[in-house]
């Protein structure tokens, strides 16, 4: 057993916890790869960027434990706007940014998937949901070579082109 310079036992992370920190990571990086490298609530709140980036979860990862890894449901902010701004504002504030931002055929896609999860644990296959993060990532970086930078709505990858990972 190891133990902490306070002689108390320190608990080791299990496998399962450490490849959810490491998808979770991979999250984060294909959110980037798809977004590009800014806070997209640059802006609000009153607020000057700062930080590194991280991922917000439009629906809870832990109330929705289903969509923690869809990227649909994963917006970019800096750490000032998604710890003192999205995480603290009331949703009347957000909820018009996230529609601004996401576009409201994301929102309402993401919607229908948080209806159909709700109510069970999700198992989800921690495998299939790492290579589909991984391919999700390669498709847009080797897309971004073609698209032209635009405002407005960020589009997602088109359903068809890439298949996400079933849950058991």
């Amino acid at each position: 057993m190891i133990h902490n310079s306070i002689s108390r036992p320190v608990r080791r992370k299990s496998e399962r916890r450490r490849t959810i920190e490491s998808l979770d990571k991979l999250w984060r990086e294909t959110l980037i790869a798809i977004h590009g490298s800014r806070c997209l609530a640059a802006g609000q709140g009153g607020l000057h960027c700062g930080g590194g980036l991280q991922g917000h979860h439009i629906y809870s990862k832990g109330t929705w434990p289903a969509l923690r890894f869809d990227l649909e449901n994963g917006v970019l902010a800096c750490r000032n706007h998604h710890l003192y701004w999205i995480e603290t504002a009331p949703s009347i504030e957000v909820g018009p940014w996230l529609e601004r931002v996401c576009g409201e055929q994301r929102l309402l896609r993401l919607r229908v998937r948080a209806a159909a999860s709700r109510g069970g644990r999700t198992k989800l296959d921690l495998a299939a949901i790492r290579v589909h993060l991984k391919q999700s990532s390669q498709l847009k970086l080797a897309s971004q070579q073609d698209d032209p930078p635009h405002d407005g709505p960020i589009p997602m990858s088109d359903p068809e082109e890439i298949e996400p990972p079933r849950l058991r």
